[in-house]
């Protein structure tokens, strides 16, 4: 959110159960945002818009949280800036 001038900074965790038995947390923020096109190709290997970034965070992420059953995407912000989300399907009692 660096740059930023004309809004005040603002992060929003949210956490939710869904009825499929699914834990989701969401962030989003009042930054720049996601382009359209860094959208589709954030959680690729290798791809960064930082001048300093190697590109691997997100997509280690992404399969880590997938090796888990989860999901985890972006979307541009509902006002502003960008919306990152994850669901994990909850654990049993059995373990499963």
């Amino acid at each position: 959110m660096s740059g930023i001038a004309d809004r005040a900074a603002a992060v929003a965790i949210r956490t939710a159960v869904e009825r499929g038995g699914a834990a989701v947390l969401t962030v989003e923020d009042s930054g720049c945002g996601l382009d359209p096109e860094q959208v589709s190709r954030i959680f690729d290997s290798f791809y960064t818009t930082k001048p300093d970034g190697i590109g691997v965070g997100l997509a280690i992420s992404r399969s880590i949280i997938e090796a888990h059953g989860g999901t985890l995407w972006a979307s541009p912000g509902t006002h502003c800036g960008a919306k990152v989300g994850l669901t994990l399907p909850l654990a049993t009692a059995g373990g499963e």
